[in-house]
């Protein structure tokens, strides 16, 4: 079916069900959270909120999206539940697993200035008290 700039995937034997308990295994494999997986992916919350409690199925845009920024990710179990959650290291090109590595280490890095920001923020206010 195809609404606006969305194409569902009904033809594929992917039952809201059965997709809702992949995407939550998914995002709690990747160690997120309904929000940061869809930041992660470019999909707003409320998106990914419908995905994991089985409201909608995904378009093809966000199975594209999520093979695109994961692709350790075993598209055949994304789409139909078949095979491993995860493509072997073998499967996996050597580019995209360092390119896996900088996101990971740019994320960390994002958190950690986050993280000095409110130590900084906090360090101001205790020196501010009389």
């Amino acid at each position: 079916m195809l609404y606006g700039n969305y194409v569902f995937i009904n033809q594929l034997d992917m039952s809201e069900n059965e997709f809702a308990a992949r995407i939550n295994s998914l995002i709690e494999k990747l160690n997120h959270n309904k929000k940061s997986f869809g930041e992660s992916i470019d999909v707003s919350q409320p998106v990914i909120t419908h995905l994991c409690n089985g409201r909608n199925n995904p378009s093809l845009d966000i199975l594209q999206k999520i093979i695109l920024n994961y692709p350790m990710v075993n598209p055949e179990w994304l789409i139909t539940g078949n095979g491993e959650i995860m493509k072997n290291n073998n499967e996996i090109n050597p580019y995209e697993q360092i390119k896996e590595t900088l996101e990971n280490i740019d994320s960390l890095i994002v958190e950690s200035n986050q993280s000095m920001h409110k130590a900084i923020k906090l360090i101001r206010q205790l020196k501010s008290i009389p």
